[in-house]
C-alpha cells in the first residue's frame, strides 16, 4: 500500500504517516446488518485505493459522507485519496474535522500537522506541533517537526531562539542541530551555519538534509561570492578567484568520497557533488552521478546537457551528441545547449552539423559572447567582388590566431576587409600579418546589464562597410569542410621586428644550437588543470642532456622558478625581461617564430606557433577541438596534434616529446 501513494511531488512523510495513523486509528469494522451495505461501499473505496484508482476512492468516500454513519472513518479514507492526488488542503479539511472529535489524541494531532505543512497551512501547523511539545517536552519528534515546520515557515527569529534551546536539551541529535544551521543561515550567519552542518556529520540519525544542506551551502558560496577576493589587477582577480573557489569545490569532493553512498538517493546531494565532480575533471564519476539525475528527471534537460558534456571531455563525441540531442528535443529553445552541441560537433570534424547552430553563442546566457547591432547586414556568404567586409571581435585572442587564415581568404575575395580586435595587444601582431588591412580596436564595452546577452557596446562611429559578421561565424562559409582548411597558410610579424627581438639576447642571434622554446601550463586555475598540463619540474628528463638553448615562453613564470630550475638540472632556460609574455603579443610572436622548435600545451602559444609555422610539439587530451579529431590541426595543417586520452596523465607524452625534440636536434642546420 505504501508503495501506491508516492506521488511526484514527493509527499514522502505526510503521506506515509497518514498511513500509518489511519492504521492507528482506524477501527475495527463492528458489523451489523443494517451496516451491510455502508461497509461494502467502504471496502471497496479502500480498494479502489489500493489499486491507484484515487479518484474513485475519493467519488465514493464523498457520497458516503451524507450518510452521517462512522464519518470519522470515511474522512480518514477521503484524506489519504486526496492526498495522493495532491490535494492537501482539502484533505487537511477533512483532517481537521476529524481532530475535534481527537483533540488530544497526538497521533492525530501530528498527521493534522504534517498534512498542514504540505498545504502550507504553517500557522495551524505550529499550532498542532506546539500542542505536541507542551504536552510531551521530551519527545525529541515532536520538536523536530516543530521546528522544521518554522523553518519551512520563514519563522526565521523563533526558530533561532527555539533551536538552541531544542540543541541544549537534545545535544546529540542531528536533524536538530540542522534545524539551528538552518536557523543560523536564514539569520546570514553563514560561517555558523557551515559548523553546524557539520557537527551533525557524525551523529544520529544519520541527517541527509544537514549533508544536502552544507553541499548546497558551499555550490552556493563557490559560485557567487567574491567578497574574500580583492585585487585592482584584473587577471590576478581571476586566478585569486578561481584559487578560492576551487578550495570549496575540493572540499565537496572529499564529501563525496567519504559519504558518497549514503547521499546518491537525494537529488539535490547528488546535483551538488555532479557539479564539483564534473569541474574537477573526474568524468568517470560524473557520469555515474549524472545517470542517477537523469533516473530521477528524465525530462530535464540539464542533466542530459551535462551528461554531454562529461563525454565530450572523454573525447566519446558520439555519446556525447547523442545526449545532448535529448536534451535539445527536451528544450529546442535552449541556445546554451545547442551552442554545445554545435561546438561538439565542431571539434569532432562535423562541420555541416556544427554550422546551423553556431551562432546560438550570442543568445546563450552561459557562454561569454555578446551579440552586437550593426545596421549593414551580416555576411551569409554572397559574393564579395567590390564589397567591404567587417570582421568583429567575439572570442578569445587564441581564435584570431586560429582564424588568420580565413582573414586571407576573405582578404582575397573582398575588395576590402576591416579587422576589428578585441585587445590593444593584437593590434601590431594583426597589422604586422596584413599590413595592407585596416584593423580597428573593438568599441568599449558598457556597463549597462550583468547580462551577457545584452548588447552593452558602445555604437561604431561609422559603418563604412557592405557586410558585417563575427570572426568565428567566418568559417560557415570560408572552411565549409575539412578539406577547405589545408592550405598551409604561415605568417610572418616581418624582418624588422624579428631583427629587433633578436638584438635583445645574444643567443638568439650567435647560437649554433637549436633554439628551443617551452611553455607549459596557462592561466586558468581550475581545478583540471593538474592533470591537463605539464609543470616546469616536469621538463626536467626531456632537456637533460639535450644539446639546444631554451627559451620561456610561459608567461608569469617568476625568474627564481627557471633559476630553481637550472640549479636543479644544470639546464639554463634564458628569459627575456624586456618581453612581457602576456602582454606584449608581438615580440612573443616575434620571439616564437624565431626558435627552431617549440614544446607547447594546447594554448593560445600553441596557435602563435602554428600562425608562424614554427616545428612544434603540441600537446594536449585527444578531445581538444583544435585538432577536429585529424591527425594535423586542421588550422595549421603542418602542425601536428599529440594527444593523450583523458584518463592519462599528461606525462604520458613525455617520452614522445623527448624523441621529437632528439630529432630536432639532430637535424638541426647551423
Amino acid at each position: 500500500m505504501v508503495a501506491m501513494v508516492k506521488t511526484r511531488l514527493n509527499y514522502p512523510e505526510p503521506t506515509l504517516i497518514l498511513l500509518a495513523h489511519h492504521l492507528i486509528l482506524e477501527r475495527k469494522f463492528v458489523v451489523s446488518f443494517s451496516e451491510d451495505e455502508f461497509l461494502r461501499r467502504l471496502s471497496k473505496a479502500q480498494q479502489y485505493l489500493d489499486s491507484g484508482k484515487f479518484s474513485r476512492t475519493q467519488d465514493i468516500c464523498e457520497k458516503l459522507l451524507k450518510k452521517n454513519i462512522r464519518q470519522n472513518d470515511v474522512r480518514l479514507l477521503l484524506a489519504k485519496s486526496l492526498i495522493i492526488q495532491e490535494k492537501p488542503a482539502r484533505a487537511l479539511a477533512q483532517l481537521k474535522l476529524v481532530l475535534a472529535d481527537n483533540s488530544k489524541n497526538p497521533a492525530m494531532n501530528m498527521l493534522a500537522g504534517d498534512v498542514a505543512v504540505t498545504a502550507q497551512d504553517f500557522e495551524y501547523a505550529v499550532q498542532r506541533f506546539q500542542f505536541l511539545v507542551q504536552s510531551e517536552p521530551a519527545n525529541v519528534i515532536y520538536w523536530r517537526k516543530l521546528l522544521k515546520c518554522l523553518h519551512e515557515a520563514g519563522e526565521n527569529e523563533l526558530l533561532l531562539s527555539l533551536a538552541e534551546s531544542c540543541v541544549a536539551q537534545f545535544p546529540e541529535d542531528a536533524i536538530i542541530i540542522c534545524m539551528l544551521g538552518h536557523a543560523a543561515l536564514a539569520a546570514g550567519n553563514r560561517d555558523l551555519a557551515f559548523a553546524t552542518y557539520e557537527l551533525c556529520f557524525g551523529k544520529e540519525p544519520f541527517c541527509i538534509e544537514a549533508h544536502r544542506s552544507w553541499l548546497e551551502l558551499k555550490i552556493k558560496t563557490a559560485v557567487n561570492d567574491d567578497e574574500n577576493v580583492e585585487s585592482e589587477n584584473a587577471l590576478v582577480f581571476e586566478l585569486s578567484t578561481e584559487i578560492y573557489r576551487n578550495a570549496y569545490f575540493k572540499e565537496i569532493i572529499a564529501h563525496y568520497e567519504q559519504f558518497g553512498d549514503l547521499l546518491l538517493e537525494n537529488i539535490g546531494c547528488v546535483d551538488a557533488m555532479s557539479m564539483a565532480i564534473a569541474r574537477a575533471g573526474r568524468w568517470d564519476d560524473a557520469l555515474k552521478l549524472h545517470a542517477l539525475q537523469i533516473a530521477d528527471d528524465p525530462t530535464n534537460e540539464h542533466y542530459h546537457a551535462a551528461t554531454g558534456l562529461a563525454y565530450y571531455n572523454q573525447g566519446q563525441f558520439e555519446l556525447s551528441l547523442t545526449a545532448y540531442d535529448k536534451a535539445v528535443f527536451i528544450d529546442p529553445k535552449n541556445q546554451t545547449i545547442r551552442w554545445n552541441r554545435s561546438f561538439t560537433n565542431m571539434q569532432a570534424g562535423n562541420l555541416q552539423a556544427a554550422y546551423p547552430d553556431l551562432d546560438c553563442k550570442f543568445s546563450s546566457i552561459q557562454v561569454n559572447v555578446v551579440p552586437r547591432t550593426f545596421t549593414k547586414p551580416v555576411w551569409k556568404g554572397e559574393d564579395l567582388c567590390g564589397k567591404i567586409l567587417y570582421i568583429w571581435a567575439e572570442q578569445g585572442v587564441g581564435d584570431v590566431y586560429k582564424h588568420l587564415g580565413v582573414f586571407e581568404d576573405a582578404i582575397i575575395q573582398a575588395e576590402q576587409i576591416i579587422l576589428e580586435v578585441q585587445s590593444v595587444k593584437l593590434m601590431p601582431v594583426l597589422r604586422a600579418f596584413f599590413p595592407d588591412t585596416e584593423i580597428r580596436m573593438r568599441p568599449v564595452r558598457l556597463m549597462k546589464s550583468m547580462s551577457l546577452t545584452d548588447n552593452n557596446f558602445e555604437e561604431i562611429e561609422r559603418e563604412d562597410f557592405d557586410y558585417q559578421i563575427s570572426v568565428g561565424s567566418t568559417v560557415k562559409y570560408l572552411r565549409p569542410d575539412l578539406e577547405s582548411f589545408d592550405k598551409k597558410h604561415v605568417y610572418s610579424v616581418g624582418r624588422d621586428n624579428l631583427d629587433r627581438v633578436k638584438n635583445l639576447h645574444p643567443l638568439l642571434s650567435d647560437s649554433q644550437r637549436p633554439k628551443i622554446g617551452l611553455s607549459w601550463t596557462t592561466k586558468s586555475r581550475s581545478m583540471k588543470i593538474e592533470h591537463d598540463y605539464l609543470f616546469l619540474e616536469d621538463f626536467e628528463e626531456i632537456v637533460a642532456g639535450v644539446d639546444a638553448d631554451f627559451f620561456n615562453l610561459q608567461y608569469k613564470v617568476r625568474n627564481e622558478v627557471l633559476s630553481a630550475f637550472e640549479t636543479k638540472t644544470g639546464v639554463k632556460i634564458n628569459t627575456i625581461d624586456e618581453i612581457d609574455l602576456f602582454d606584449n603579443l608581438l615580440d612573443l610572436t616575434a620571439l616564437t617564430e624565431l626558435m627552431d622548435g617549440v614544446i607547447v600545451p594546447d594554448t593560445t602559444t600553441g596557435s602563435i606557433a602554428g600562425a608562424v609555422g614554427v616545428l612544434s610539439f603540441r600537446y594536449g587530451k585527444d578531445y581538444s577541438g583544435i585538432s577536429m579529431r585529424q591527425e594535423y590541426i586542421p588550422w595549421f595543417s603542418h602542425q601536428k596534434y599529440h594527444g593523450y586520452a583523458y584518463d592519462d596523465d599528461p606525462k604520458s607524452v613525455l617520452p614522445e616529446m623527448r624523441s621529437w625534440l632528439e630529432n630536432v636536434v639532430a637535424n638541426f642546420s647551423k
